[in-house]
């Protein structure tokens, strides 16, 4: 019965860690930045070229 219930504490403390085992993604400073997307339905020869992203 301890063993059980030594498990079962384990396996709760787990879970609750769980969340604090997430990666967070960070640029090459080590900070989030904004990225600016061009949403435009203008499309010119210099702004749609093959391989362009």
């Amino acid at each position: 019965m301890k063993i059980y219930s030594a498990l079962l504490l384990a396996g709760t403390a787990l879970f609750f860690t769980h969340p604090a085992l997430a990666t967070v993604c960070r640029n090459s400073n080590g900070t989030a930045t904004d990225i600016f997307y061009d949403l435009s339905d203008v499309f010119t020869s210099g702004n749609n070229q093959p391989g362009q992203v």
